[in-house]
């Protein structure tokens, strides 16, 4: 199976990830051609309550096979 990794850390903060940001993240993943992504969260040091709940949420509507 194909698959891509999405190193969080490196792209957004390496400390917050905060509700607005996983939006962007999860429509990058709807748009890769990969059928399994990997989200790598190495490097965060801090998520608040709303990106965990957002990023849980919208990960079960997603196409594609996101695994952390």
């Amino acid at each position: 199976m194909c698959q891509s990794e999405i190193n969080i850390g490196s792209e957004i903060s390496m400390f917050y990830l905060f509700g607005k940001q996983q939006s962007n993240y999860l429509k990058k993943i709807e748009t890769m051609p990969e059928k399994e992504i990997i989200v790598n969260f190495k490097h965060v040091g801090f998520s608040n309550r709303a990106f965990a709940h957002e990023y849980l949420t919208q990960k079960k509507k997603c196409s594609k096979t996101v695994l952390e």
